[in-house]
């Protein structure tokens, strides 16, 4: 939660947006439509949000993934805040139309999007915890996003990424429209490459993270770029890049197939498909086995979190 100073800052510099008031939730034995499940016992229809207000009865907030106001009667649009008084709703830094459109519709899409391999549940959870790293970026006024620099320390902290160079290049992959912050949809599909990603969705990933220029193509000056620093090198050698062009060259040799001195998707593709193991070839862009499932266990924790509160 936005220390109350700061939620007097929020106060003043948005514009603010009306609750909306919670209707009652039915049984869930009636239910014979898509809900949304409170409980073992109780529903609510499907595109909103289940609220718990202060007297233990559940109720429902006319949006999906709603942000449910304190006084357990209101509640906001996703992306909004409820504030201090649980009348109004505020969002971010920036000043809002007088009536924005709820995010109901943008968030369903996402949710219902076929390119995310994860789950429904799993889709929630990731905007919960991007949500939570947005309440972090209180320091000075944020873009409307997560701001690189964060999702940056989450590669290296988290999914065990330390090679600078390939940490730039995921961030700027990731961020599709190099705005220098990730929006929802653009960290929902990031982690789902992560997390539940196919082989062909993350050879196309590992080959744009590699395409350092962007023109399609994996040159032996980008190679040579990307592996500079994987040798140790000696001090009495003569000409200490001569093993990193060596490993160029092989690589060449290995992935070059239609041999034009440079490695097209076309090329790269067949060779990650044939072996497997040279998919980060050229530097380690997604996250370790461990990595990946202490970041799911803490997925599932959250989900767990979710349902018990």
């Amino acid at each position: 939660m936005f220390p109350v100073f700061l939620l007097l800052l929020v106060a003043l510099t948005a514009a603010d947006e009306p609750v909306v008031d919670l209707s009652e939730p039915v049984e869930s034995g009636g239910a014979s439509i898509s809900v949304v499940h409170c409980d073992a016992s109780t529903v609510c229809p499907d595109g909103t949000t289940c609220c718990l207000s202060p007297f233990g009865v559940w109720v429902c907030c006319p949006y999906p993934l709603g942000q449910c106001c304190r006084d357990g009667r209101h509640c906001c649009p996703y992306g909004y805040y409820c504030d201090s008084t649980s009348t109004h709703c505020l969002r971010g830094w920036m000043r809002l139309s007088s009536s924005p459109q709820p995010a109901s519709k943008a968030t369903k899409k996402l949710l219902n999007n076929s390119c995310c391999k994860v789950n429904k549940a799993e889709i929630e959870c990731l905007i919960r915890i991007y949500n939570n790293l947005l309440e972090e970026q209180v320091e000075r006024r944020a873009p409307q996003g997560l701001e690189r620099g964060r999702f940056r320390n989450m590669l290296h902290n988290i999914f065990g990424m330390t090679d600078d160079m390939m940490i730039d290049r995921v961030c700027r992959i990731v961020d599709k429209d190099n705005d220098g912050c990730l929006s929802i949809k653009e960290w929902v599909e990031g982690l789902s490459v992560f997390l539940r990603g196919t082989l062909e969705e993350k050879i196309k990933y590992c080959f744009e993270v590699y395409d350092l220029n962007g023109d399609g193509y994996i040159s032996r000056e980008e190679m040579f770029q990307m592996l500079k620093d994987t040798l140790v090198r000696q001090p009495t050698e003569e000409d200490p890049d001569e093993g990193i062009k060596d490993i160029v060259e092989i690589a060449l040799k290995k992935m070059d197939h239609d041999h034009d001195g440079k490695v097209s998707y076309a090329d790269f593709e067949k060779t990650v498909l044939v072996e497997n193991l040279l998919l980060e070839s050229f530097g380690n862009c997604l996250p370790d086995t461990k990595s990946k499932l202490e970041f799911e266990q803490h997925l599932l924790h959250k989900q767990q979190e979710h349902w018990k509160d």
